[in-house]
């Protein structure tokens, strides 16, 4: 009888150990590796590192769907697993549709809250879909990490200072990161009503992405 009953209460905890931490994640994919590991990033905020496996289903709105349609600015509603090391194992995928990344050489462009978008000196950006239109000016690239050539490496700054426009009213900021054209933590400044996070520094370019608060 004890042993029945032992046996019982491992079903139940093995049961509940794999169905209580269970999440639901929604966001925009930043970045996504196809091959080898099989993880993308998801911005929600915060930005976080999901991992496929063979286990893992995928579904669009029409239908099925795989991993390769997985892209960067696919907009996705994910039920994941948290691990220890603060990623997320994905047991189903559902694509809602996509936000492409903005790259433009126009001196001005419009983008839409959530879209990622580069952005270089001299150029505007304009969000179109806010309460009303919010402006981006790139007015200086800072770069005191790679100070030879392409190296990148030791300790500096690297980003961009905008000017920032909205209802009239408009303000400076620095967005930039530290030691890495990627940042390890999430960069963001609130201002105006909207939150402007760094995604990713280039060689004179960086890649953000808009919010509204």
């Amino acid at each position: 009888m004890k042993n029945i009953f032992r046996s019982c209460l491992i079903i139940f905890w093995l049961f509940f150990a794999s169905n209580v931490h269970a999440e639901t994640l929604t966001g925009v994919v930043r970045s996504v590796i196809h091959q080898k590991s099989k993880s993308f990033s998801l911005d929600m905020p915060p930005t976080v590192r999901v991992y496929v496996n063979s286990a893992t289903q995928f579904e669009a709105v029409q239908g099925r769907a795989s991993f390769e349609e997985v892209r960067e600015g696919s907009n996705l509603e994910v039920e994941a697993k948290p691990q220890n090391s603060g990623t997320y194992i994905a047991t189903r995928i559902k694509i809602l549709g996509e936000l492409k990344p903005i790259s433009s050489d126009d001196k001005k462009f419009d983008v839409k809250l959530n879209q990622s978008f580069f952005i270089k000196v001299g150029q505007q950006a304009v969000v179109t879909d806010s309460s009303k239109p919010l402006k981006i000016q790139a007015l200086r690239f800072i770069n005191t990490l790679c100070r030879e050539g392409a190296v990148c490496e030791g300790e500096g700054d690297v980003g961009m200072r905008m000017k920032v426009f909205y209802n009239g009213d408009k303000d400076e900021i620095m967005l930039t990161s530290k030691d890495s054209r990627k940042p390890y933590n999430p960069i963001k400044v609130e201002i105006l009503g909207h939150e402007l996070q760094l995604i990713e520094s280039g060689e004179d370019v960086i890649l953000m992405v808009v919010r509204e608060l």
